[in-house]
């Protein structure tokens, strides 16, 4: 993708907004593997149970996740960037109107399936139940709650009109990265489970940032994107020899994360340069956020129902076919027409305000 500027990388540490407007293919497929690797965790048999005692390195779902953190990290800016009024407010409601129909869908699903007393079910549906001590009501949440954090710091660059601020995005990268072996230490030092995911899962989300101005602006020149992925690789890699020296109650384990991290950035490198499309990536991308709402209740209640009566062939394929069959209807009938609400907010809002003028 190539996006041109009226100035030249040099000239300036801000950038323009983007001035492409097609859909990015190649990022609708990478999110339709992501939500693929995800499901697949969740559905299959752990490797721990096939194998009790053998170090595990295969974990789709930390691929999974870490292909979803950079995907945020390149997508958002893209779409921010090129808003040119009221951008702070448009992105507010863009991304509320994006994320809160499905999610409250699903919210009640998974209360029904899983469970969920009243006061946590309340407190689910702001989406930022971990912020204060209270329990996802479905464990795959806390990653949404990584990119409300997310959302948060672009939408305040976009109040401080400093959104356009390039070296803002490496810093803020290995600010967080820095926070991650701050609280890895504790874990490893002082013995205490601090959340170093959300530090993590940032500093990707800024490194992706960071390449995307690479990319699409010029930003920074090949010797120095090598060193600043470098540091960042370093940074994570520390964190994660720390952080996860030990089994913290998820059977998660360094080396596990040490195989997956490079196999979701080599994925995403990859899937920018090929600019690959492929049908059922692109089916799977399209559904992916209903998908990921909805693939664990699912999964649990039908195993519930048919575990005892249908051999695991029939049973994955009962679950991947009612999963995905939700999936298209919510985008169809919750998710997009979300989507479309929020523009009719945005479109009343500019008309009150050409009213007013």
């Amino acid at each position: 993708m190539q996006i041109s500027l009226a100035e030249t990388p040099a000239a300036s540490t801000t950038v323009g907004p983007p001035a492409a407007s097609k859909r990015l293919n190649w990022i609708e497929n990478l999110r339709g593997l992501a939500v693929s690797a995800v499901f697949l965790h969740h559905l299959l048999p752990h490797p721990t149970a096939i194998n009790p005692g053998s170090p595990v390195y295969l974990d789709l779902g930390v691929f999974g996740v870490a292909v979803f953190f950079c995907i945020s990290g390149y997508v958002i800016p893209y779409s921010a960037m090129r808003v040119k009024e009221n951008p702070a407010f448009r992105f507010f409601v863009t991304r509320v109107f994006r994320l809160y129909p499905a999610y409250w869908l699903s919210l009640i699903l998974g209360a029904a399936v899983l469970g969920a007393s009243a006061r946590q079910f309340i407190v689910n549906t702001s989406m930022l139940q971990r912020f204060v001590g209270v329990q996802d009501i479905e464990g795959s949440y806390w990653t949404l709650q990584v990119e409300i954090v997310f959302y948060f710091v672009i939408w305040v660059l976009l109040l401080t009109r400093k959104v356009q601020v390039r070296k803002l995005y490496p810093a803020l990268s290995v600010s967080f990265g820095l926070s991650a072996i701050a609280l890895a230490s504790i874990r490893y030092y002082v013995g205490k489970k601090a959340p170093i995911a959300p530090s993590i899962g940032l500093t990707l989300m800024f490194a992706a940032t960071t390449y995307y101005l690479h990319v699409s602006n010029g930003f920074l020149s090949k010797p120095r994107m090598r060193l600043f992925l470098a540091v960042i690789s370093s940074l994570l890699a520390v964190s994660l020899v720390l952080g996860y020296s030990r089994d913290w109650g998820y059977q998660e384990t360094s080396h596990r994360f040490f195989a997956m991290y490079p196999l979701a950035i080599a994925c995403f490198l990859l899937f920018s340069k090929v600019d690959l499309d492929n049908p059922f990536l692109r089916f799977m991308g399209n559904v992916s956020y209903p998908v990921y709402l909805i693939h664990v209740p699912v999964i649990a209640l039908l195993s519930q129902w048919f575990g005892a009566s249908l051999n695991a062939a029939l049973r994955y394929g009962l679950i991947v076919a009612v999963t995905l069959a939700g999936s298209l209807l919510m985008h169809n009938f919750m998710e997009n027409p979300g989507i479309e609400l929020g523009r009719r907010v945005l479109a009343a809002r500019q008309r009150a305000q050409n009213n007013n003028q």
